[in-house]
């Protein structure tokens, strides 16, 4: 991918207005958070022996370990929440009748541990770095050693009295928040042999009188793929939208007056705001869309999508605003083996409805230039962005 200056001039005419300027600016400095080089970079899966323990080292009886004691607490803290039914995992483990048969398997992937094809997804390593992480679903050595006996054991049920640990409810009905106000997209139809597409949604109204704090979202897809019986239970063959880059805010205001929301991918899970950041749901917004990509599953589906909110209560405050506009590196993180103390910078600013555009560009000029002089050398792709955002902020300041 090549640019020339001609390019980039066109890119931020004089004539702009500030509103425009501001567009650009932002949309270029997001630039800087891509990979310069188009080729994916996926880990190479390589010679690594499976995590394999013996039960008897953690004193445990190999024979005593059962599915109702010992494995079921493991798979509703780390598996179920995706392998349930309408999950993302492609069969569901809900039951011992469920898991039984795939006990062989089990025990091989979660044995892969930290590497591509793991279960649970998670490639944290567990001899270096930080070990502390909120809803860590990794399992322990003690917990791969039950597991692999279990298997090697042939799978026993156990007493029915040792069952004693319960799904959470919200595992089961679709939702795994619980939402207090659901808003639908409007159908579409994906047709089985169409190609890739991308574009944007029509505005969603958010049915909202007042402003609320949301504690936690949820996006769902429903369609009419059916998920028993047709072999179709694998992730790219039950939905359609690929992922969703989405925001809200009242009709008419300005980008920076709102609310940015985490991409909606393929099987995601909920996502959980703290106590102390709620995100702003105005009201009268509008549910709008920067970016979907709909990938046909091979089969003719009528699909649309549901957004979850799950509000904090009435009079919440939140202890910290959101960031509305950040300055990040994610092309030339450097770590140097074997130093410490080593860091990473990004910069983040919150806008507030009203502020003057101005003194947000002069700031987020500062930052950027910040950013340049701390950063190692740069790639020329990375250059040619921080030129187009510059160009951008000086046209602003001069207006």
């Amino acid at each position: 991918m090549t640019m020339n200056r001609a390019t980039v001039d066109r890119l931020i005419p004089g004539a702009l207005a500030s509103s425009a300027v501001i567009g650009i600016a932002l949309a270029a400095a997001a630039l800087l958070c891509v990979p310069a080089a188009l080729t994916a970079q996926g880990h190479m899966p390589g010679d690594h022996e499976p995590h394999l323990f013996a039960a008897a080292d953690f004193g445990i009886d190999p024979t005593g370990v059962t599915f109702n004691k010992d494995i079921w607490p493991i798979l509703v803290r780390s598996c179920v929440n995706c392998h349930r039914v309408g999950g993302a995992g492609p069969m569901p483990l809900t039951s011992y009748q469920e898991v039984r048969r795939y006990a062989g398997r089990i025990k091989a992937k979660t044995a892969i541990r930290d590497r591509r094809g793991a279960m649970p997804p998670w490639y944290v390593e567990k001899d270096i770095g930080i070990q502390q992480f909120q809803q860590d679903p990794s399992l322990t050595d003690e917990e791969l050693a039950m597991i692999q006996a279990w298997a090697d054991n042939g799978a026993p049920e156990g007493d029915l009295a040792d069952l004693t640990v319960e799904v959470d409810p919200r595992s089961e009905d679709g939702w795994r928040i619980e939402p207090d106000l659901v808003v639908s997209s409007a159908e579409f139809l994906v047709k089985g042999g169409a190609a890739d597409w991308w574009g944007e949604i029509e505005p969603i109204d958010v049915p909202l009188e007042q402003d609320r704090y949301v504690k936690a979202v949820e996006i769902r897809e429903v369609n009419d793929v059916p998920t028993q019986g047709t072999g179709r239970q694998t992730v790219g063959s039950r939905w359609v939208v690929h992922h969703l880059i989405y925001s809200t805010r009242p009709p008419g205001a300005h980008l920076l007056e709102g609310t940015f929301w985490p991409v909606h991918e393929v099987g995601r899970n909920p996502d959980f705001f703290s106590e102390e950041r709620g995100r702003l749901l105005k009201a009268g917004s509008q549910i709008t869309s920067q970016s979907i990509h709909l990938h046909s599953n091979g089969r003719d589906t009528r699909s649309h999508l549901e957004f979850g909110f799950e509000f904090f209560p009435e009079d919440y405050e939140p202890e910290y605003e959101t960031a509305r506009v950040g300055l990040a590196d994610g092309l030339n993180i450097s770590i140097v083996p074997n130093r410490d103390g080593q860091e990473l910078h990004a910069f983040g600013d919150s806008v507030r409805q009203g502020t003057d555009e101005v003194r947000v560009l002069l700031e987020l000029r500062r930052k950027l230039e910040v950013f340049v002089a701390r950063s190692r050398p740069l790639h020329s792709i990375q250059k040619l962005r921080i030129k187009v955002v510059l160009r951008a902020l000086r046209v602003a300041q001069l207006r």
